[in-house]
């Protein structure tokens, strides 16, 4: 089972958005919307959201599961910026 949530980056400002432990991230631009797709554990939480201040996310999903990322409907990996480490 699977599950999706997105976040809209409503602010006036970026988000900078990390991935933790393996240490990937992005800006998140005003307007711009992140889609995360995710394995749903059968015990726990899926995935850790922190907000450290009103621009800066950092996500620790769950190590045993499988995720996707997607910004503004398309795969991360396929953007021009790609996530960097």
């Amino acid at each position: 089972m699977k599950a999706q949530q997105t976040f809209e980056n409503k602010s006036k400002h970026p988000i900078s958005v990390t991935f933790e432990p393996v240490c990937n991230y992005c800006l998140l631009q005003p307007g711009d919307w992140l889609t995360l797709i995710y394995g749903v554990p059968n015990t726990g939480d899926a995935l850790k959201l922190i907000f450290y201040g009103p621009d800066c996310l950092w996500i620790y999903p769950d190590s045993r599961l499988e995720y996707e990322v997607l910004v503004n409907g398309l795969l991360s990996e396929d953007l021009s910026w790609k996530f960097k480490r």
